[in-house]
């Protein structure tokens, strides 16, 4: 994860081992759920615009819950942490 401020200029860099091998659309939903939780910890005051490059995760993030299986737990999740401070591009 990059974090930018408003002006696009570097101000941290982020990441983390998702510890096992999950499909691409998993690991991408993990990513976005770890990236949420960092963010909500360390800039939880300040305005947030999520850019992301997987339109099935933004779609899955946008509509309402899905049919229980374990991405939508991730879904779930995600869209837990994003009450109150994200906005999404």
């Amino acid at each position: 994860m990059l974090v930018q401020d408003s002006h696009g200029s570097f101000i941290r860099v982020h990441s983390s081992r998702l510890g096992r091998q999950y499909d691409s659309l998993m690991a991408e939903a993990l990513g976005v759920r770890d990236a949420l939780s960092w963010l909500k910890e360390h800039f939880a005051a300040t305005p947030i615009i999520v850019e992301m490059d997987n339109l099935l995760v933004k779609q899955a993030l946008e509509k309402a819950c899905g049919n229980n299986s374990c991405f939508d737990a991730i879904i779930h999740d995600c869209k837990a942490l994003m009450c109150g401070f994200l906005v999404f591009h």
